[in-house]
């Protein structure tokens, strides 16, 4: 067994800028937590796989730095596929460290042992620790490679380790010095704009601006200094909300792509991946010829014929763009204003009402529903605004509010979910007894999956409920009192009073 690699492999990890390991304890990976725990790696375990990972994902998004995951052998890899796709999907620095059976007994019935070759088929890289010492120099400079790429472009990167029975080969960390390991750095480079590119946006005059999800190492200063340079008319994604107080950009993406329509740009400038706004998507789409995307990893939401460049935001601001008039925003936002204030729609009333008269928040929107009504609103006392739109899943919600909560801070955070997420991620709650900063979760409990709602079959499906609502009459107050979180259970919320004390509200709607 080959256990002197674990150390230089731990120390290579944490020059990587790992503060947290999350471990979901198993017999198997004792080795792996013990040298994580002796090199001063903060450990973080659970008992829920599924969960562990979220909560990696969270605390990423938070600190902005790569979190370590770390499971046993067995279905517990197999609980991590979740999270892994959605971080892997949205670019957040994941790495995962799985146990495994010594290679002479893989492909056979013992005890825990699943094939972990290609587990996980959205990673950046997937490498197996060797059996043999010497093989070691290669395999660090594969985990090398790894984490200079990911620094990059962001991702997951999956170390798959065989490993001994730790009851017949405990581990000591003390018999293993650590090597000289290489640094990791920045695989920064010169990035220019074409000509073409540029001559392009300096010659437009009526451009458009359109910013869909971007990488986590895109800072949010780096898009509003790209607004502000180019001055036109601008269409953002929810999770650049903050951006949304700027004068020269469009509250509602769905009422922007509707009045869009009728526009014709001879230039857009689609910065990032995927929408929210399913119309914007589709405006895209019908604009294609127009369109210059610019993104480091995330492809473009539909197929463009001009394919990507892979520039950073600073390299748009060498170009001398004319002024573009090609949209009224003053007069579309007042249009989207008026149309708020007349929805009665219960559920984004009372999404809307959780807002009001609060101090600076964070929060954190789940998919379905509270996501598609918060990408209609402007709230100024949003900070950061957080949200799993890598596969948009409904699964780990609660887990990745824990992450979140894994940093001191006093800025309230919000987390909104749909019961059905709620529901399926029961376990993380009980994280949140550990939380450092505050936090109110509001559940929005509408006895199932409320959006189908909104599909034709709705109307025309007799056993709609059972099949595709998923309607149910459980309420979710006292399975949390059970687990000793403090809750409350109301039918209308007027406004939010944040206080120093952290809950859990369940609004019936």
């Amino acid at each position: 067994m080959n256990t002197t690699i674990i150390a230089p492999l731990i120390k290579l990890i944490k020059n990587a800028g790992v503060e947290y390991a999350f471990i979901g304890a198993g017999s198997r990976s004792t080795a792996l937590i013990q040298e994580i725990d002796h090199q001063g790696i903060k450990v973080n375990p659970f008992f829920d796989e599924r969960a562990v990972a979220f909560i990696a994902l969270g605390y990423t998004k938070i600190s902005q730095k790569p979190s370590l995951i770390v499971t046993t052998s067995g279905s517990a890899v197999s609980n991590l596929y979740p999270a892994i796709t959605e971080a892997a999907n949205s670019y957040y620095p994941l790495i995962v460290l799985t146990a495994d059976r010594p290679r002479r007994l893989q492909l056979t019935s013992a005890n825990q042992t699943i094939n972990q070759t290609k587990k996980f088929n959205n990673v950046i890289a997937e490498i197996h620790v060797p059996e043999s010492c010497d093989q070691n120099n290669r395999f660090m400079d594969q985990v090398n490679d790894a984490l200079l790429r990911q620094n990059t472009f962001g991702g997951v990167i999956h170390i798959n380790c065989p490993l001994e029975d730790p009851v017949a080969f405990p581990y000591n960390p003390e018999n293993n010095r650590l090597q000289q390991l290489p640094k990791i750095n920045s695989n920064s480079q010169n990035e220019l704009l074409s000509i073409q590119i540029i001559n392009k946006i300096n010659a437009a005059k009526s451009g458009l601006l359109c910013i869909g999800q971007t990488e986590p190492f895109v800072n949010a200063s780096d898009i509003q200094n790209v607004i502000k340079f180019f001055n036109w008319p601008t269409v953002v994604d929810v999770t650049h909300h903050s951006a949304k107080q700027l004068p020269n950009v469009a509250q509602s993406a769905d009422d922007a792509a509707v009045i869009l329509d009728q526009c014709e740009p001879d230039l857009i400038i689609y910065i990032g991946g995927p929408w929210v706004s399913k119309k914007m998507a589709q405006y895209i789409e019908q604009q294609s010829t127009q369109v210059i995307h610019i993104s480091k990893s995330y492809r473009p939401v539909v197929p463009l014929p001009q394919g990507t460049s892979r520039i950073s935001l600073n390299a748009l601001c060498g170009c001398q763009p004319l002024p573009s008039s090609i949209l009224d925003i003053n007069q579309l936002n007042q249009i989207t204003k008026n149309r708020i204030a007349n929805d009665c729609e219960s559920e984004f009333s009372q999404i809307r009402n959780v807002f009001l008269d609060l101090p600076q928040v964070d929060c954190f929107i789940a998919n379905s529903q509270p996501i598609r009504y918060v990408d209609q609103l402007c709230l100024p006392n949003v900070r950061d605004l957080f949200c799993n739109r890598g596969a948009s899943g409904i699964d780990g919600n609660i887990a990745t509010i824990a992450g979140l909560c894994m940093i001191e801070t006093s800025v309230p955070i919000i987390g909104i979910v749909g019961d059905l997420a709620a529901l399926y991620d029961l376990n993380a709650f009980i994280c949140l007894k550990q939380a450092r900063r505050p936090f109110i979760i509001i559940i929005l409990n509408n006895g199932g999956g409320g959006i189908f709602e909104k599909l034709p079959i709705a109307r025309t499906y007799e056993k709609f409920d059972s099949h595709f609502k998923l309607k149910h009459q459980q309420k979710l107050v006292p399975i949390l009192k059970g687990m000793g979180i403090e809750c409350h259970q109301v039918t209308k919320l007027n406004s939010l009073n944040i206080k120093k004390t952290s809950k859990v509200i369940e609004i019936l709607v």
